[in-house]
Protein backbone atom coordinates (compact mmCIF):
# COMPACT_ATOMS: atom_id res chain seq x y z
CA UNK A 1 0.00 0.00 0.00
CA UNK A 2 1.04 3.45 -0.52
CA UNK A 3 2.46 5.59 2.22
CA UNK A 4 0.50 8.48 3.53
CA UNK A 5 2.47 11.94 3.28
CA UNK A 6 3.27 14.35 4.63
CA UNK A 7 0.80 16.37 2.35
CA UNK A 8 -2.16 14.02 2.13
CA UNK A 9 -2.35 14.20 6.66
CA UNK A 10 -2.28 18.05 6.14
CA UNK A 11 -4.90 17.55 4.00
CA UNK A 12 -6.85 15.68 6.28
CA UNK A 13 -6.51 18.16 9.02
CA UNK A 14 -8.13 20.52 6.67
CA UNK A 15 -10.61 18.36 6.73
CA UNK A 16 -11.00 18.03 10.12
CA UNK A 17 -10.73 21.80 11.04
CA UNK A 18 -7.66 21.72 12.58
CA UNK A 19 -5.41 23.48 9.91
CA UNK A 20 -6.57 26.42 7.20
CA UNK A 21 -5.54 26.64 4.01
CA UNK A 22 -3.46 29.38 4.25
CA UNK A 23 -1.78 27.64 6.69
CA UNK A 24 -1.19 24.82 4.43
CA UNK A 25 -0.67 26.72 1.53
CA UNK A 26 2.39 28.37 3.43
CA UNK A 27 3.84 25.34 4.85
CA UNK A 28 4.26 23.90 1.15
CA UNK A 29 5.13 26.99 -0.52
CA UNK A 30 2.06 27.41 -2.49
CA UNK A 31 -1.31 29.18 -3.06
CA UNK A 32 -4.52 28.58 -0.90
CA UNK A 33 -5.83 27.97 -4.62
CA UNK A 34 -3.47 24.99 -5.18
CA UNK A 35 -4.48 23.42 -1.49
CA UNK A 36 -8.49 23.72 -1.95
CA UNK A 37 -7.27 21.41 -5.15
CA UNK A 38 -5.34 18.97 -2.95
CA UNK A 39 -8.74 18.36 -0.58
CA UNK A 40 -10.72 18.16 -4.05
CA UNK A 41 -9.05 15.52 -5.03
CA UNK A 42 -8.94 13.91 -1.74
CA UNK A 43 -12.74 14.06 -1.38
CA UNK A 44 -13.08 12.52 -4.80
CA UNK A 45 -11.37 9.55 -3.75
CA UNK A 46 -13.24 8.77 -1.01
CA UNK A 47 -16.12 9.12 -3.42
CA UNK A 48 -14.95 6.53 -5.52
CA UNK A 49 -13.75 4.28 -3.13
CA UNK A 50 -17.46 3.96 -1.56
CA UNK A 51 -18.89 3.47 -5.05
CA UNK A 52 -16.33 -0.11 -5.44
CA UNK A 53 -18.35 -3.07 -3.33
CA UNK A 54 -14.67 -4.70 -2.83
CA UNK A 55 -12.95 -3.81 0.17
CA UNK A 56 -9.64 -4.28 -1.13
CA UNK A 57 -10.58 -2.22 -4.35
CA UNK A 58 -11.76 0.83 -1.78
CA UNK A 59 -8.70 0.60 0.02
CA UNK A 60 -6.36 0.28 -3.04
CA UNK A 61 -8.93 3.46 -4.55
CA UNK A 62 -8.44 5.24 -1.29
CA UNK A 63 -4.28 4.32 -1.55
CA UNK A 64 -4.33 6.06 -4.61
CA UNK A 65 -6.13 9.22 -3.59
CA UNK A 66 -3.45 9.54 -0.92
CA UNK A 67 -0.57 8.92 -3.44
CA UNK A 68 -1.99 11.14 -5.67
CA UNK A 69 -2.13 14.01 -3.43
CA UNK A 70 1.20 13.14 -1.62
CA UNK A 71 2.70 13.44 -5.14
CA UNK A 72 0.52 16.92 -6.37
CA UNK A 73 1.75 18.73 -3.49
CA UNK A 74 5.76 17.60 -2.90
CA UNK A 75 5.93 18.08 -6.70
CA UNK A 76 4.57 21.81 -6.52
CA UNK A 77 6.45 22.60 -3.69
CA UNK A 78 9.41 21.35 -5.03
CA UNK A 79 8.86 23.57 -8.69
CA UNK A 80 8.34 26.42 -6.00
CA UNK A 81 11.34 26.24 -4.44
CA UNK A 82 13.76 24.93 -7.39
CA UNK A 83 16.11 27.59 -9.25
CA UNK A 84 16.67 28.31 -12.37
CA UNK A 85 19.64 29.11 -15.01
CA UNK A 86 19.39 32.85 -14.82
CA UNK A 87 18.75 34.31 -17.92
CA UNK A 88 17.91 37.92 -16.76
CA UNK A 89 19.37 40.65 -15.54
CA UNK A 90 20.32 40.68 -11.51
CA UNK A 91 18.10 41.13 -9.65
CA UNK A 92 15.58 40.10 -11.65
CA UNK A 93 13.82 36.35 -11.17
CA UNK A 94 13.96 34.13 -13.67
CA UNK A 95 10.85 31.81 -13.17
CA UNK A 96 11.28 28.00 -14.60
CA UNK A 97 8.76 26.49 -16.75
CA UNK A 98 5.75 24.87 -15.49
CA UNK A 99 6.50 26.40 -11.53
CA UNK A 100 4.18 28.72 -9.81
CA UNK A 101 4.89 32.07 -9.89
CA UNK A 102 4.50 34.10 -6.43
CA UNK A 103 2.66 37.45 -6.37
CA UNK A 104 5.63 38.77 -4.31
CA UNK A 105 8.47 37.40 -7.05
CA UNK A 106 6.23 38.90 -10.19
CA UNK A 107 6.08 42.41 -7.87
CA UNK A 108 9.68 42.34 -7.27
CA UNK A 109 10.31 42.01 -10.59
CA UNK A 110 7.74 44.86 -11.95
CA UNK A 111 9.34 47.13 -9.04
CA UNK A 112 12.68 46.80 -10.40
CA UNK A 113 11.96 47.25 -14.23
CA UNK A 114 10.03 50.82 -12.42
CA UNK A 115 12.87 51.68 -10.26
CA UNK A 116 15.29 51.10 -14.26
CA UNK A 117 13.13 53.25 -16.15
CA UNK A 118 12.74 56.13 -13.97
CA UNK A 119 16.83 56.06 -13.68
CA UNK A 120 16.74 56.67 -16.88
CA UNK A 121 13.81 58.85 -18.36
CA UNK A 122 12.08 59.95 -14.98
CA UNK A 123 8.87 59.52 -13.80
CA UNK A 124 7.08 56.66 -14.75
CA UNK A 125 3.40 58.12 -16.24
CA UNK A 126 5.07 61.44 -16.67
CA UNK A 127 5.17 62.69 -20.56
CA UNK A 128 8.84 64.37 -19.76
CA UNK A 129 12.07 63.16 -19.81
CA UNK A 130 14.48 63.68 -17.31
CA UNK A 131 17.81 62.59 -17.09
CA UNK A 132 20.63 62.50 -14.43
CA UNK A 133 22.90 60.62 -16.72
CA UNK A 134 25.10 60.90 -19.99
CA UNK A 135 23.21 60.25 -23.06
CA UNK A 136 25.01 58.21 -25.83
CA UNK A 137 23.66 58.32 -29.21
CA UNK A 138 24.92 55.82 -31.97
CA UNK A 139 22.81 57.88 -34.64
CA UNK A 140 20.67 60.86 -35.48
CA UNK A 141 18.79 63.05 -32.53
CA UNK A 142 15.37 64.98 -34.24
CA UNK A 143 14.25 67.52 -31.74
CA UNK A 144 11.09 68.98 -32.60
CA UNK A 145 10.98 71.33 -29.64
CA UNK A 146 13.61 74.04 -28.28
CA UNK A 147 17.25 72.70 -26.91
CA UNK A 148 18.00 74.11 -24.04
CA UNK A 149 21.59 73.27 -22.06
CA UNK A 150 24.08 75.34 -19.74
CA UNK A 151 26.85 73.99 -22.26
CA UNK A 152 27.22 72.25 -25.39
CA UNK A 153 30.16 70.18 -25.97
CA UNK A 154 30.85 68.28 -29.87
CA UNK A 155 33.08 65.44 -30.15
CA UNK A 156 35.32 65.00 -33.06
CA UNK A 157 33.56 64.12 -36.09
CA UNK A 158 34.74 63.99 -39.67
CA UNK A 159 33.06 67.08 -42.08
CA UNK A 160 32.71 64.61 -44.86
CA UNK A 161 31.04 61.87 -43.42
CA UNK A 162 28.15 63.71 -42.20
CA UNK A 163 24.66 64.65 -43.13
CA UNK A 164 24.06 68.37 -43.18
CA UNK A 165 20.99 69.63 -41.26
CA UNK A 166 17.32 71.31 -43.22
CA UNK A 167 18.80 73.40 -45.75
CA UNK A 168 22.76 72.04 -45.47
CA UNK A 169 23.25 74.10 -42.05
CA UNK A 170 25.34 72.05 -39.68
CA UNK A 171 28.06 72.79 -37.20
CA UNK A 172 30.75 69.90 -36.96
CA UNK A 173 33.96 69.66 -34.48
CA UNK A 174 36.24 68.15 -37.68
CA UNK A 175 38.98 66.51 -36.21
CA UNK A 176 40.30 65.06 -40.46
CA UNK A 177 39.04 67.61 -43.27
CA UNK A 178 39.62 70.67 -42.14
CA UNK A 179 40.71 70.50 -38.02
CA UNK A 180 38.81 73.41 -37.45
CA UNK A 181 34.74 74.00 -36.05
CA UNK A 182 33.07 73.88 -38.98
CA UNK A 183 30.13 76.20 -39.07
CA UNK A 184 27.86 75.98 -42.31
CA UNK A 185 25.13 78.72 -42.87
CA UNK A 186 21.53 77.25 -44.93
CA UNK A 187 20.91 77.50 -48.51
CA UNK A 188 17.23 78.15 -49.07
CA UNK A 189 17.29 81.89 -49.62
CA UNK A 190 19.61 80.97 -52.81
CA UNK A 191 20.54 77.26 -53.33
CA UNK A 192 24.19 76.33 -53.95
CA UNK A 193 25.12 79.47 -51.64
CA UNK A 194 24.86 78.74 -47.78
CA UNK A 195 24.23 82.33 -46.00
CA UNK A 196 24.46 82.86 -41.85
CA UNK A 197 23.47 86.09 -40.56
CA UNK A 198 25.11 87.77 -37.01
CA UNK A 199 22.61 90.31 -35.40
CA UNK A 200 25.38 91.27 -32.67
CA UNK A 201 28.65 92.94 -31.67
CA UNK A 202 31.65 90.41 -33.16
CA UNK A 203 34.80 90.01 -31.74
CA UNK A 204 37.83 88.76 -32.82
CA UNK A 205 41.00 87.92 -30.67
CA UNK A 206 43.39 86.77 -33.16
CA UNK A 207 44.09 87.24 -37.22
CA UNK A 208 40.89 87.10 -39.57
CA UNK A 209 40.94 85.85 -42.90
CA UNK A 210 38.31 86.69 -46.05
CA UNK A 211 39.03 84.55 -48.59
CA UNK A 212 35.90 85.87 -50.45
CA UNK A 213 35.02 89.18 -51.00
CA UNK A 214 34.54 91.77 -47.94
CA UNK A 215 31.52 94.65 -47.84
CA UNK A 216 30.31 96.62 -44.96
CA UNK A 217 28.12 99.33 -44.18
CA UNK A 218 30.90 102.14 -43.16
CA UNK A 219 34.10 101.49 -41.61
CA UNK A 220 35.82 103.41 -39.02
CA UNK A 221 39.37 104.40 -39.08
CA UNK A 222 41.67 103.50 -36.12
CA UNK A 223 45.00 103.98 -35.22
CA UNK A 224 46.93 101.34 -36.54
CA UNK A 225 49.58 100.31 -34.35
CA UNK A 226 52.18 97.41 -35.48
CA UNK A 227 51.72 94.62 -32.73
CA UNK A 228 49.68 91.53 -32.12
CA UNK A 229 46.28 92.15 -30.26
CA UNK A 230 46.22 90.10 -26.72
CA UNK A 231 42.64 91.45 -25.86
CA UNK A 232 40.76 94.65 -24.98
CA UNK A 233 37.39 96.26 -24.23
CA UNK A 234 34.17 98.22 -24.96
CA UNK A 235 32.41 100.43 -22.58
CA UNK A 236 28.90 101.90 -23.65
CA UNK A 237 27.85 105.32 -21.57
CA UNK A 238 24.76 107.30 -21.53
CA UNK A 239 24.85 110.29 -23.58
CA UNK A 240 27.89 112.29 -24.01
CA UNK A 241 29.91 109.33 -21.88
CA UNK A 242 28.34 111.17 -18.49
CA UNK A 243 27.48 106.73 -16.67
CA UNK A 244 28.70 104.07 -17.46
CA UNK A 245 26.13 102.08 -18.54
CA UNK A 246 28.20 98.62 -19.22
CA UNK A 247 31.37 97.50 -20.00
CA UNK A 248 33.15 94.27 -21.53
CA UNK A 249 35.96 93.06 -21.81
CA UNK A 250 37.78 89.54 -23.66
CA UNK A 251 41.68 88.86 -23.14
CA UNK A 252 43.82 90.69 -21.14
CA UNK A 253 41.13 93.85 -21.25
CA UNK A 254 40.00 94.97 -17.54
CA UNK A 255 36.42 97.57 -17.03
CA UNK A 256 37.02 100.74 -14.70
CA UNK A 257 34.07 102.93 -12.77
CA UNK A 258 33.98 105.07 -15.30
CA UNK A 259 33.44 105.79 -18.85
CA UNK A 260 36.02 103.93 -21.28
CA UNK A 261 38.06 103.22 -17.84
CA UNK A 262 39.36 99.92 -20.31
CA UNK A 263 42.93 98.95 -18.56
CA UNK A 264 45.35 96.21 -20.52
CA UNK A 265 47.20 93.89 -17.93
CA UNK A 266 49.15 93.28 -21.12
CA UNK A 267 50.53 95.22 -23.80
CA UNK A 268 49.20 98.53 -24.43
CA UNK A 269 45.73 99.97 -24.58
CA UNK A 270 45.19 101.39 -27.98
CA UNK A 271 41.85 103.43 -28.26
CA UNK A 272 39.70 102.60 -31.85
CA UNK A 273 35.91 103.71 -33.24
CA UNK A 274 35.16 105.95 -30.27
CA UNK A 275 31.73 107.83 -31.02
CA UNK A 276 28.30 108.01 -30.77
CA UNK A 277 26.63 104.06 -30.43
CA UNK A 278 23.44 102.56 -29.85
CA UNK A 279 22.87 99.76 -27.12
CA UNK A 280 20.40 97.12 -28.44
CA UNK A 281 20.86 95.71 -25.05
CA UNK A 282 18.61 98.01 -22.91
CA UNK A 283 17.19 100.22 -26.16
CA UNK A 284 19.22 103.59 -25.30
CA UNK A 285 21.74 105.65 -27.43
CA UNK A 286 25.35 106.79 -26.14
CA UNK A 287 28.74 107.17 -26.44
CA UNK A 288 30.94 103.93 -27.33
CA UNK A 289 34.59 103.60 -26.15
CA UNK A 290 36.70 100.44 -27.69
CA UNK A 291 40.23 99.17 -26.68
CA UNK A 292 42.62 97.15 -27.95
CA UNK A 293 45.54 95.90 -25.77
CA UNK A 294 48.30 95.49 -28.30
CA UNK A 295 51.71 94.36 -28.01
Amino acid sequence: MPTTSPTTIDVIELLAGRLTAAQIASKHGVTEREVLVWRAAYVDGLRHAASVPSRKGAAWVVGVSLLLVGVVGASRTALAQSGCTQTLPAPLITFCADAPAHASQVNANFGQLVTWVQQKVGTVGSADVTMTGALNLGGALTVGGAVSAPRYVLPYSNWNSGTPGAGGAAIVNDNVAFDALMIAGNEVASPGTRKINLYDDVFVNRNLAVQGTLSAASVTSATVVPGTVLGGGSSFCNGSSSTLRSCGRFGVGTCGAGCGAITCTRGTATSIAQGACYNPTDGHGGYCYHVLCIQ
